[in-house]
């Protein structure tokens, strides 16, 4: 599925001459708003059976729901039934899923993304419409934008994530042989790093 293509690419890509790592998850600091702690990312889809999927970050438990938004609103939320480990990627996840509320038909506008534990105003809450073209919270060289969201509807990037090559211990590296995955929340006025997911040598 997308994700995991993507996720595995990417590492598979960074560590091309490496000796293969399982990665890590790396956690940094807990949101300090919100439901229950850092939020996590997934893309989900529907196979005709019932939504599944692929989740970054530590293992999702079952009876997490992931809920689901595009540019404009949260249009479903998809209760966790099943979360195995995608091959020998520790960090990326495959789940399966029921759908508590609304319907999967947004997600094949390719806008569709989704998260646990993300603290949403579900009434407002959307994914920003040039997320992947705005400026990176660290500004590393090869670091770019995977999604931004609006969390609450004010216009801001409450919720972050990015992707960049670097080290086993998660710094930027051009040649470090991983990739990493950070994941920022808004505290006040600034954006923080919550979250850093490390894949290395997955197939």
């Amino acid at each position: 599925m997308r994700l995991a293509v993507l996720l595995v690419g990417v590492a598979l890509g960074a560590s091309a001459g490496a000796t293969p790592r399982a990665g890590k998850v790396v956690k940094v600091e807990r949101r300090s708003r919100g439901p229950n702690g850092v939020p996590r990312y997934c893309e989900v889809k529907d196979e005709g059976i019932g939504p599944v999927g692929t989740c970054l970050g530590p293992q999702p438990a079952i009876g997490s729901v992931i809920e689901l938004l595009d540019d404009s609103r949260v249009f479903a939320q998809v209760k966790i039934t099943d979360a195995s480990a995608y091959q020998n990627c520790k960090g990326i996840w495959n789940i399966k899923g029921t759908v508590q509320h609304g319907d999967l038909a947004p997600i094949a506008t390719g806008r569709a993304i989704g998260l646990i534990d993300a603290g949403l105003d579900r009434r407002i809450a959307h994914r920003i419409s040039d997320d992947v073209a705005r400026a990176t919270p660290m500004g590393h060289a090869d670091e770019r934008i995977l999604m931004a969201v609006d969390a609450e509807g004010k216009g801001n990037e409450d919720l972050v994530l990015t992707q960049y090559v670097c080290d086993a211990q998660g710094q930027p590296s051009a040649i470090g042989g991983a990739s990493c995955f950070d994941m920022y929340h808004r505290v006040g006025e600034r954006l923080t790093r919550g979250q850093q997911t490390i894949i290395s040598g997955c197939i």
